[in-house]
Formats: C-alpha cells, sequence, structure tokens
C-alpha cells in the first residue's frame, strides 16, 4: 500500500513538473505582453488599413538570457519600452522570434556573433523595412555593505543593434551597459528592485537611439523618403 501511494505522488510530481516545463516553453514576451495587450491593440486598430500599409515594419528580436527568477518582470519592462517607442501610429511592430529560430535552424544559436549578412539574409524575402536586435546578458550582481547600510549593484548589458534591411547597413551597432545600484539602512535588499532599475536604464539608452536613428518611413530606391523628427517620449 505504501509503495503505491508513494508511486502514485511521484507520478502527481513527475506530471506537476511537466507541466511547469510545458507552459514556460509556452511563454513568449511578444504574445503576453505586446499581441495580447488589450490597450496597445485598440490603438493599433485606430490606424486604418491604408496608413499602416505606408507605415515601416520593425522585427524586434529579442533575447533574454538575464538569468533571473523574475526573467516575466524583465520582459514586461523592455516590451512596454517597445510597445511606447513603436507607437502604433509611427511603426508596425512585428515579432522577431520566427527570425531568431531562422538562424538558430542555420546554426547561429548565439545572434550576437552572427555577422551583419547572416540576420539581413534572413529578412531578404520578407516585406520586413528595419530589425531591432536586443540580448540582455546574466546579470553582474554584487552585495554592498557599510557600518550603516547594506546594498546591491547590478550591471546590464545588453548588446544592440538597429538594421536597415532595404539598404542593408547598421544604423546603430552597440553594446549598452548599465549599473543600477541601491542601498538600504540596515535592511535586506532583494536583487528584483536593483535589477529592473539597471533594466530602466537600458530602456532609455534604446529609445534615445531608436528616437534618433529608426526613420519613420519606408525606403523606396531612388526616392529620398527618410526623415526624422523625434518627438519627447514620456517614459513611465
Amino acid at each position: 500500500m505504501k509503495k503505491l501511494i508513494l508511486f502514485l505522488l511521484t507520478l502527481t510530481l513527475l506530471c506537476m513538473a511537466s507541466v511547469g516545463f510545458a507552459a514556460k516553453e509556452l511563454y513568449y514576451p511578444y504574445q503576453k505582453y505586446v499581441a495580447e495587450d488589450e490597450d496597445y491593440q485598440l490603438l493599433a486598430q485606430e490606424v486604418s488599413q491604408e496608413e499602416r500599409a505606408r507605415l515601416p515594419k520593425v522585427a524586434v528580436m529579442y533575447i533574454n538570457n538575464a538569468q533571473v527568477d523574475f526573467y516575466k518582470d524583465v520582459d514586461e519592462e523592455i516590451m512596454d519600452n517597445f510597445k511606447r517607442v513603436l507607437e502604433p501610429h509611427q511603426y508596425q511592430f512585428i515579432d522577431g522570434r520566427p527570425y531568431v529560430e531562422a538562424l538558430a535552424e542555420m546554426g547561429i544559436e548565439d545572434i550576437v556573433t552572427a555577422e551583419r549578412a547572416d540576420i539581413l539574409d534572413i529578412y531578404e524575402n520578407s516585406d520586413i523595412d528595419y530589425v531591432i536586435f536586443l540580448q540582455l546578458e546574466p546579470m553582474l550582481r554584487k552585495d554592498k555593505v557599510t557600518t550603516f547600510t547594506k546594498g546591491k549593484e547590478v550591471t546590464a548589458i545588453a548588446p544592440f543593434k538597429i538594421l536597415d534591411v532595404k539598404r542593408r547597413k547598421a544604423l546603430y551597432n552597440g553594446r549598452i551597459t548599465r549599473v543600477g545600484d541601491k542601498s538600504k539602512a540596515f535592511f535586506k535588499m532583494g536583487n528584483k528592485s536593483v535589477t529592473l532599475e539597471a533594466v530602466e536604464m537600458i530602456n532609455e539608452k534604446v529609445t534615445f537611439e531608436i528616437q534618433k536613428r529608426l526613420p519613420r518611413t519606408k525606403y523606396n530606391a531612388g526616392k529620398q523618403t527618410s526623415t526624422r523628427v523625434t518627438l519627447p517620449l514620456i517614459l513611465k
């Protein structure tokens, strides 16, 4: 009887673990925070089909390798920022995950090491105008202790690219590094708030470069159609 009970308990735990792994596997940041965001989708529906056809399509290839337990909170911060800067009246925000998978099928698992040509090649026969690539590297954490305070320092590193598909050139190619730093008197501090502070600073740099460098028009060969006008953007 005891063996039967142990067997049933083990089977139940295995089933629960399988469901948990499946749920995590089916979780996609774009799907959860963009496609299922009713406010964002309602805003997008305000744009007529004719107007949308004139807007540039921007594929966002986002990879979260931050290696933190609260990875969904990090994803939400990143996706919320992309929704603000890729506002539906100016751009068509496209999920770049299928293109990440296409690179993986080519044997390129780490996109940071991919050549620009490799990334652009997978978009060659698509209707994508621009590509944004952002990858969060593992967070570097450090405890800080003084006589009266305890704190944490978190360094966030994010390779970041903006590519022009039609003209096959980079509009921006860099590596963003920001440090979150918080201390409290006589209280323990978790990693989450400090990490999200660093992520917010990454977002500020991403926003600045997109506003500065990403054209708001499609590129037509032989015509100078791209004009860049930076408008104020309110970040939360």
